[in-house]
């Protein structure tokens, strides 16, 4: 039976791992940060640029010490940059459901804070249909479905990634292998990777699940608040600036690819 994603940072290692070995077939290892020369970042943007100062200074004045609070910071930075997305269904499902399952070997089940996922192909085809007259009496606007997992990653928020990144990053792991089960099951496909993004607001470290190596591979952490501290050397760009260009790297890369 598969456990409450907010439940994984209270199991004991030997519960964690079994509860990945039976949906892994293994234990799930946690990749050491990769460093930025090891991740590919898209280039440069020019519309973030500007929005990435921007940012800075609002996640360096923005004093909610609760979870919602924070919640506001990450709803900005994934409106701008899926706004400036090309796939016309790319969206946001906040507070998506993972149904618990007594039945198989699911890993978890529970909400997630953001799940951004392109949509299922039914609604893409009445919608087409509408635009040529053929189909009568159906609403302007394709209705929302399903989303398809094979275009999508998870945003685990929280309230102080200083105090709360390990059990952040159990919930994620939980998350993501799970996912990755719901996706080869659902589309009967073998799909490799899952994607994830853990944040507070200001700190951001970026996941990607590996089912063939049963690891959780991750970025430093990145702090969108850097702008207010001293100059950097010409040859790093800010890190708001690179949060905003790998959350659209991970908008745009299908889990049938790496996005490093």
């Amino acid at each position: 039976m598969s456990s409450p994603f907010s439940d994984f940072a209270q199991l004991n290692v030997q519960n964690q791992n079994n509860a990945f070995t039976l949906g892994l077939g293994g234990p799930l290892t946690i990749s050491q940060p990769l460093g930025v020369q090891q991740i590919t970042i898209p280039r440069t943007i020019l519309a973030f640029q500007t929005l990435a100062v921007n940012l800075g200074e609002l996640v360096s004045r923005w004093w909610f010490n609760y979870e919602a609070g924070r919640r506001s910071i990450v709803d900005v930075f994934l409106r701008l940059v899926l706004q400036r997305q090309d796939h016309a269904t790319l969206g946001i499902y906040p507070e998506y459901r993972i149904t618990p399952n007594m039945f198989n070997n699911q890993i978890g089940h529970g909400p997630l804070d953001y799940l951004i996922s392109t949509q299922g192909m039914a609604p893409l085809v009445r919608f087409y249909n509408l635009l040529n007259q053929n189909v009568l009496n159906q609403p302007p606007f394709p209705a929302v479905t399903n989303p398809d997992l094979l275009q999508s990653f998870v945003v685990e928020a929280k309230r102080d990634l200083q105090t709360q990144a390990q059990e952040g990053e159990l919930q994620l792991a939980a998350q993501l292998a799970t996912l990755w089960q719901q996706m080869n099951r659902n589309a009967g496909n073998q799909a490799v990777y899952f994607k994830g993004i853990l944040t507070d607001g200001r700190f951001w470290t970026f996941y990607q699940f590996n089912a063939n190596l049963r690891s959780l591979q991750k970025t430093q952490r990145f702090d969108a608040a850097t702008l207010r501290q001293p100059p950097q050397p010409p040859q790093q760009m800010p890190q708001t600036q690179t949060i905003m260009r790998l959350i659209h790297r991970f908008a745009s890369v299908p889990n049938t690819t790496s996005a490093w």
